[in-house]
């Protein structure tokens, strides 16, 4: 098989000047219909494929979007990459991942690596404002937008109701009987969990909340302290506490019931209920709004936007009816 990696070999092939070749190549430039065709076949042919960086450096752009994801192990992330990416594909844009790694990578390096990668936007998910002058630095020259987390008010952002979310998760639960719930995870989150607790005037007692992010053995432990008949997990705690359940000996649903937050391909293959969120729609709209800013340079007296998204419940077999209540 042969490879052609510059365009100075196929002009020599061709008998055809460098300027008309590295023309062929952009559908909007004036080159001849049996030149351009002569061209592109013969490229095809010696698996040329052209330099996209160095071209769209040429225009100031790089046709390129980053994104930085703050953890790695979190599944639910790697669904949404995947929607995204496949967004931005769909408006001529590639996609540029750089993870935070505790221990290997921090936050401000992959802020730093994306200025350097010259992307003509970022989306970050920001935990909060440790890095506010760097990415505010950053917003000056390039497109940035929040995902998930919005600590800051003067950038875009799309975010979820995480904690209507949770709060739709506890009155699952109560509507069915429940009463001693533990859950676990989403500092976040917790204030929309308490709230419907509250309304129910549910002791506390009863309830118990833990927004540490523990490890499994903590989490039999608090399970076996608290003998709830419901655990409500935040992300990567519902893989921990499904864990701690079965090895503890414990039946879902027919001992303890299990809700989880983030509706990941795990959860939905072990029929876990579960807070979803529309994907197709939270990378379409993240997208949109990306691309209205790039197109419209930054659209300078478009004031920043903040579109908030409503979660769903995804009901499946992990919770169990409570007789008598």
């Amino acid at each position: 098989m042969v490879y052609v990696s510059n365009l100075k070999e196929i002009a020599e092939h061709l008998g055809i000047s460098y300027s008309t070749v590295s023309r062929a190549f952009d559908p909007n430039s004036r080159v001849g219909a049996e030149t351009r065709k002569r061209i592109l076949e013969y490229a095809e042919q010696v698996n040329y494929r052209p330099n996209l960086i160095a071209r769209s450096l040429k225009k100031s752009e790089t046709r390129t979007v980053g994104i930085i994801i703050p953890a790695i192990e979190n599944i639910f992330y790697i669904d949404v990459l995947q929607r995204i990416e496949l967004t931005l594909k769909s408006f001529g844009y590639r996609l540029i991942v750089s993870f935070v790694q505790q221990g290997v990578t921090t936050e401000l390096e992959c802020l730093e690596l994306m200025d350097a990668s010259q992307v003509d936007a970022l989306i970050i998910l920001p935990g909060n404002e440790a890095n506010s002058a760097y990415v505010h630095h950053l917003s000056t020259h390039k497109r940035v937008i929040q995902l998930f987390h919005a600590p800051f008010d003067d950038i875009d952002s799309v975010v979820m109701d995480d904690v209507g979310g949770a709060g739709m998760g506890a009155r699952h639960l109560l509507n069915r009987g429940h009463r001693r719930i533990l859950f676990l995870g989403g500092a976040d989150r917790v204030s929309g969990f308490a709230g419907a607790i509250s309304d129910y005037g549910i002791s506390e007692d009863e309830v118990r909340i833990n927004t540490n992010w523990l490890s499994g053995e903590a989490v039999c432990g608090l399970i076996l302290e608290h003998r709830p008949t419901a655990v409500f997990a935040i992300a990567n705690m519902a893989e921990r506490a499904w864990k701690a359940i079965k090895r503890l000996g414990f039946k879902i649903p027919d001992d303890i019931s299990l809700i989880a937050y983030d509706d990941t391909k795990w959860v939905s293959m072990l029929d876990i209920t579960a807070i979803g969120h529309d994907l197709a729609n939270i990378s379409s709209t993240l997208i949109e709004q990306l691309i209205f800013r790039l197109r419209s340079g930054g659209a300078p007296n478009v004031p920043p936007k903040r579109i908030v998204l409503d979660p769903f419940i995804v009901e499946r077999s992990s919770v169990k009816n409570i007789d008598g209540l």
